[in-house]
């Protein structure tokens, strides 16, 4: 197949768990032999932008970096201002009132010319918010939406809806998800499937030696309250028993932490395994959001085990679980001493390292059969949906 991805977020550097995500969909696309381009529409909060790595990825025919025109992105600009007043006028709780107030409109008659020149067999978007793409591309082209998360709560339902309605396929990254958009979802609507985050597994780490314990995250609100949580409620209680002990930070999410005793950052690291060089042992202090934690998954991919809320696993099955400990959410003293138990003890740490690197195993045999199946365009055709103005033509 020809396969096109479109995202608003790059592959390079793989700093954030949505751009982890995809890039291992996109390696895996390449390695099951289809022809994968990705484009790549560009905006003021795209984050570090590394084009080299991607054209060494793809190749510079399949790499599409696309441009927004100065007067264009003028009119953009004033629209949105327009909704953010609108929101604050009418005191609406939500973070995006229209499904396309985010794309960027000037982004569609570049796709259409990609659209002549290659003929795409399938088009994945990247989240719902951006699949006024799909207009670009003709009848034949199988529609997927890679949701990443669902936008419960930061965007009106019948919004959501009208997105999802636009593709021929929905993914979903957990069941729970899954769920959600299919009671959303009328029943002629196409496939939800369920593809979670696909791991790259390395070669597994030496858990022997351990100085403490590793946190990974992007700077955004949930990972820094979830780091805030470990540094302020757990960090002091583990460092009372073992002074030696050192947390270390990895990621973008750096930029935004303070110094405190036994933090120590690393700031963005070339390879995930470099993360857990001193600290084999991950810390999942997840205290908000939804969706699967890829940190977490890649954590299994290197043999490296974990402590984490229950929040931090939510969507993952307890068989799935062997290399991790769990505590409840919010019991600062339960984590604390887990993480003691997995510092200490030696050889519980190779075990459940052990477990998690077989997870890896059999989590990627799972994931690589649902992709498989989900670029596979449904057999009989559904029937043609108009949504507002949205035309989905039958595949």
């Amino acid at each position: 197949m020809k396969i096109v991805f479109v995202s608003p977020f790059p592959l390079y550097p793989a700093t954030g768990g949505n751009r982890v995500r995809t890039l291992h969909m996109v390696k895996t696309c390449k390695e099951r032999g289809h022809e994968v381009h990705f484009v790549f529409l560009p905006s003021r909060q795209m984050g570090d932008f590394d084009p080299q790595a991607h054209v060494a990825l793809l190749g510079p025919a399949n790499f599409h970096c696309l441009e927004r025109g100065q007067v264009a992105d003028a009119a953009y600009l004033a629209g949105r201002a327009l909704w953010k007043a609108w929101r604050k006028l009418t005191r609406s709780r939500y973070l995006q009132s229209d499904i396309d107030e985010t794309y960027f409109s000037g982004f569609t008659s570049q796709l259409r010319k990609l659209e002549r020149q290659h003929g795409f067999d399938a088009v994945i978007a990247q989240y719902v918010t951006f699949t006024r793409a799909f207009d670009a591309f003709g009848p034949r082209a199988f529609r997927i939406i890679d949701t990443q998360d669902s936008f419960a709560g930061g965007i009106p339902m019948a919004q959501e809806r009208r997105g999802l309605l636009r593709a021929h396929r929905v993914l979903a990254i957990q069941d729970q998800e899954a769920e959600y958009f299919r009671r959303m979802l009328p029943p002629s609507a196409n496939t939800v499937s369920v593809v979670s985050h696909i791991i790259d597994i390395g070669e597994p780490l030496d858990l022997s030696e351990c100085a403490g314990a590793a946190f990974i995250g992007s700077d955004f609100l949930q990972n820094n309250q979830s780091l805030a949580w470990f540094v302020d409620n757990v960090l002091p209680l583990v460092r009372q028993q073992e002074p030696d002990f050192r947390l270390f930070v990895s990621g973008t999410i750096c930029r935004q932490l303070a110094d405190a005793p036994g933090v120590v950052k690393y700031g963005v690291v070339p390879r995930v395994r470099d993360a857990f060089r001193e600290g084999p042992i991950l810390v999942n202090s997840i205290t908000r959001g939804t969706g699967v934690k890829i940190k977490l998954l890649e954590a299994f991919g290197h043999g490296v085990p974990a402590v984490s809320t229950q929040l931090g696993v939510d969507g993952i099955r307890p068989s799935d679980l062997q290399g991790v400990l769990v505590t409840p959410d919010g019991d600062a003293p339960a984590f604390a001493d887990a993480v003691l138990r997995l510092y200490r003890d030696r050889q519980e740490r190779i075990e459940r390292g052990r477990a998690a690197f077989r997870t890896a195993a059999s989590w990627n045999d799972r994931e690589l059969a649902a992709l498989n199946d989900s670029l596979t365009p449904p057999a009989r055709e559904p029937a043609t949906r108009v949504v507002g103005t949205d035309k989905l033509p039958a595949y």
